[in-house]
This record gives C-alpha cells, sequence and structure tokens, in this order.
C-alpha cells in the first residue's frame, strides 16, 4: 500500500494525540495523589477538636478549666435549634461562634441543655449559670450568664468581673 503524505501526516498526528493524552492523564493522576494527602491534612489541622460531653465528669470538666467553681446541682433540658435563627438566636449564636462554636450546623436537631450554678463569678455571690449545648455526647455550645433582671450572657471565659456590680 501506497501512503500520502496527507495519511501518514493523520497517522502520526493520531498517534501523538493519543501520547499527549495518555501524559495528560498521567499528570493529572499525579496532580491527585499530591493533592488528596495535602487537602486532607489541611482538613484535619483547621478541624476544630470536639470537646467530650457525655457524660456528667466531662461537662464539669471544660468548665472547670475555664476555673469556674459549681455547685453539685445540675439541671438537665432537652431543646430543639431552630431551622431558621431570630434575632435572639442570631445574637445566641455570634456568643458561640466567639468561642468557635456554631449552632447552624446543628439547625433542626434536638439537643440538651446542661444547667450547673456557679458560685465563684466575681462580685456575684450568687445568680450565676453555667449552660452547656451537648449533641451526640459532644459539646457544641454553652454560656454564662446572670438570672437578674436586665442581667448578662458571655462564653466560658472568666471575664475577670467585666460584668462586676459596681
Amino acid at each position: 500500500n501506497f501512503f500520502l503524505p496527507q495519511e501518514v501526516f493523520r497517522l502520526f498526528r493520531h498517534r501523538n494525540k493519543a501520547k499527549g493524552a495518555e501524559r495528560m492523564r498521567g499528570r493529572k493522576r499525579w496532580l491527585l495523589l499530591l493533592f488528596l494527602p495535602l487537602a486532607a491534612g489541611i482538613f484535619l489541622l483547621c478541624r476544630k477538636p470536639e470537646i467530650p460531653g457525655g457524660t456528667e465528669a466531662e461537662r464539669r470538666a471544660v468548665l472547670e478549666r475555664f476555673g469556674w467553681e459549681l455547685q453539685e446541682e445540675c439541671r438537665r433540658k432537652d431543646l430543639t435549634i431552630p431551622m431558621k435563627f431570630d434575632i435572639v438566636y442570631e445574637n445566641y449564636n455570634r456568643i458561640q461562634r466567639d468561642q468557635d462554636f456554631d449552632l447552624r450546623r446543628y439547625a433542626g436537631k434536638e439537643v440538651q441543655r446542661f444547667q450547673y450554678v456557679v458560685t465563684n463569678y466575681p462580685n456575684y455571690p450568687e445568680g450565676i449559670r453555667a449552660n452547656l449545648l451537648v449533641f451526640n455526647g459532644k459539646i457544641i455550645g454553652g454560656d454564662l450568664c446572670s438570672l437578674e433582671f436586665g442581667g448578662f450572657m458571655h462564653g466560658f471565659e472568666n471575664l475577670e468581673g467585666e460584668n462586676a456590680k459596681k
């Protein structure tokens, strides 16, 4: 058989195209093999560690780590995080986000609130509560609050008397 120059060119081009596509697939494979572990590592480093709260001892330990002293009494209440946040939940979630929690992830879910009486809040000998929100044995949020009319609410940090009575 006699090949015309045009047919030879077509065969050559087709063979090079196949090699080029194969090389490209190989490069993509290598890029994917390099990218996946890198992405997984970044995900693991950026992920907030879960805080265990399935037992009474674990919940108390979290609050005690922040320096809070608690009475023995603990009240539990089941709550449902609303699907749509109103202004009250938006403000409460702002407190949660400030301490690296976000209740939006739990919208529509039933959670447990564990409430403790705090006995060592600066300048408040009584009327202070610590609340922990727990979902599937993990602490997902919480606050410290005053029961007084016009009181305060903030995250777990001890504000060293910032809300102290005058």
